[in-house]
């Protein structure tokens, strides 16, 4: 376990890390939550949609089962009226049997005995708690009505139910004297077979209310309502207990004729389910067949409904309110248990990638993210130990193979390594001793070129020399308060390098303009990136503009990828600057900025930056040239 031991400039770049990066993790754990809430109000959401089905269900099945028992009755009555019947006892036992099978079945509302003809042969209607005949001059004929017809083509032991409508008698909505609401019906009509001849039709009226609000109320909680309702969208029941009927099968009726759709117009009766959500309300509505066509004994009235719609809504009055909210803060907050699982396991999860990330390169890591990882003094005393060397690469000119020029790097060699500029340099910036940094490498640029004077090729080529925000401050004063103080002879070879994010402000440019005016060459180095002004570039003649890598294609063949490399030859090469391109490591690239006439190459497909002695070794051999 020794790779879990840390330091102490270890423990300090884990935790400027950990510090740096965090928005990314953050910015993680908000997405997450609102993907949790999301999806834990779907969850929620559907399952309570699963449960409404079921409830639907439910309720239809009951419903089937309520229809069953009330067959059942006719079954037992027209039993009863046969076995008097085949007995021939008078008539008036079967007014008792009627009447004692109506005290029985409360639920029937009317009952009759038709002929062959259509006509009433005794009728009982359901009075105030008890039942009665009615008079015989009160009976109807019903050969004209459109259910005796229907009832004429049932065979032996075959019933006809109606549509599920307000009782009416003689065009009058029949009203319910104990409770003074309309009377919903369902008719079972029968036919009276003894011995295999038809005798005439029993026809039974059965009162539907009750039932209907132990449908609308199946659920027994407050807030969570069933409505049932036909094909064409009437309600047959209702969610106001004043009418709790919505339907009238009379058209020109007004009392009655509220439809599903008042309540809820996002059903859609081309779908046979649905789920919405209206004013708050979680709903979910499936559409049966109608139960009676699917036995050959049950047959439907022309004027029954061919489906039966029930539609399941919770509102903000059912226990399930809070499932109801639809606020990402109430989810949040609901599903906090989750939210914290998810957040600790993000930040855990980010916390080990650090960890592996330091255990792969621990040296690399510590030197990124330890900031302040030298102490200024260290860095003064190692300037002026000379622990900071020159490395030099070359700058190739592509169109004819000479060299144009290097440029002088800064390297630290320390305990043993050569440390790159990425290692140190941001400590130096920020202790301010990037003038007494590039003053260094001048005093040794100065030196290696004693010796550089003895090959011509790298007589005639220029060094550069990177020449920081304090250095350049200095420069450009009257009396320039730096150490790089350039001779006549130094003029001509010694090119200052203006570094990308040097301010070129109007005091600044002036200056300039004065030291171009005394033979002093200045170079910008990785334009495109920092703060070049181009329209002050371009009011200088042999100026050189260093391009950076970023800009230089990778795919020369993709055009987007050329576009800013073409427009810099159009700015620069056409109009007499001296453009060199950086950062350059194929040979397609090399062929491709040749065409485009660029001379200035500097990059690793030629060379790494090198020593002195390594840089005399490469001119000499000049194995450069059968790269081009």
């Amino acid at each position: 376990m020794s790779f879990m031991k840390t330091d102490a400039s270890e423990k300090k770049a884990l935790k400027q890390a950990f510090l740096r990066f965090l928005p990314i993790p953050l910015v993680v754990i908000i997405l997450s939550s609102l993907l949790i809430s999301f999806s834990y109000f779907n969850v929620k959401k559907h399952t309570l949609m699963h449960q409404q089905q079921d409830e639907i269900v439910s309720a239809m099945l009951d419903y089937r089962d309520y229809v069953s028992y009330m067959t059942s009755i006719v079954r037992t009555i027209e039993s009863d009226y046969l076995a008097l019947a085949a007995r021939g006892d008078p008539e008036t036992d079967f007014e008792d049997m009627f009447m004692s099978n109506m005290l029985e079945y409360p639920i029937i509302d009317k009952l009759q005995i038709l002929d062959l003809n259509g006509m009433e042969i005794l009728r009982l209607n359901q009075g105030d708690g008890a039942p009665y005949v009615v008079a015989e001059e009160d009976l109807q004929d019903k050969s004209d009505r459109y259910f005796y017809q229907e009832t004429r083509v049932l065979g032996r032991h075959q019933f006809l139910f109606s549509a599920l409508d307000l009782n009416i008698d003689n065009g009058v909505i029949d009203i319910n004297p104990e409770t003074g609401l309309a009377k919903p019906t369902l008719r079972i009509s029968s036919p009276v077979d003894i011995n295999e001849q038809r005798f005439g039709y029993l026809v039974i009226n059965f009162l539907m209310r009750e039932k209907l609000d132990d449908i609308r109320d199946f659920l027994n909680t407050e807030g969570c309502r069933i409505l049932m309702f036909n094909e064409n969208g009437y309600l047959y029941n209702d969610a106001d207990d004043n009418n709790n009927f919505g339907f009238c099968y009379d058209e020109g009726s007004t009392r009655y004729s509220r439809t599903i759709y008042d309540f809820f117009p996002d059903v859609d009766m081309a779908e046979s389910t649905g789920f919405f959500i209206h004013d708050n309300k979680l709903c979910s509505y499936t559409l049966f067949s109608n139960i009676y066509e699917r036995s050959k004994d049950y047959f439907l009235a022309a004027a029954s409904a061919k489906q039966l719609g029930f539609l399941l809504y919770y509102d903000s009055q059912s226990p399930y309110q809070n499932d109801l909210r639809f606020s990402f803060f109430y989810h949040l907050l609901a599903s906090w248990e989750i939210q914290l699982s998810a957040w600790v396991g993000i930040l855990l999860l980010y916390w080990l990638m650090l960890r592996l990330f330091f255990v792969f390169d621990r040296m690399r890591f510590t030197d990124l993210f330890a900031e302040n990882r030298y102490a200024k003094s260290t860095l003064r005393q190692a300037i002026r130990s000379h622990e900071f060397v020159n490395y030099y690469q070359p700058i190739i000119n592509i169109q004819d193979g000479t060299l144009l020029g290097i440029e002088a790097l800064s390297r630290w060699k320390s305990q043993g390594q050569v440390l790159p500029p990425s290692m140190f340099i941001d400590e130096v910036l920020h202790y301010q001793l990037g003038q007494m940094l590039d003053e260094n490498v001048f005093l040794i640029v100065r030196e290696d070129r004693k010796r550089m004077e003895k090959y011509p090729l790298l007589k005639n080529a220029f060094i550069s020399i990177n020449c920081c925000q304090q250095t350049f401050n200095s420069l450009i004063k009257e009396q320039p308060t730096t150490l790089i103080r350039l001779t006549e002879e130094e003029k001509t070879y010694i090119v200052l390098e203006l570094l990308e994010n040097i301010v070129f402000n109007q005091n600044s440019q002036e200056r300039i303009r004065e030291l171009y005016k005394h033979n002093i060459i200045f170079a910008i180095d990785d334009f495109g990136t920092g703060n070049s002004n181009v329209a002050f570039i371009r009011s200088f003649e042999n100026l050189k503009v260093k391009i950076d890598r970023t800009f230089v294609p990778v795919d020369t063949t993709n055009r987007k990828e050329r576009v800013i490399i073409e427009a810099f030859v159009k700015m620069f090469i056409d109009q007499g600057l001296k453009m060199i391109v950086e950062g350059v490591e194929t040979p397609e690239q090399i062929q491709y900025l040749k065409k485009l006439g660029i001379q200035g190459v500097q990059g690793f497909y030629f060379s790494h930056p090198m020593t002195i002695d390594q840089l005399i070794e490469f001119i000499e051999k000049q194995e450069y040239r059968t790269k081009l």
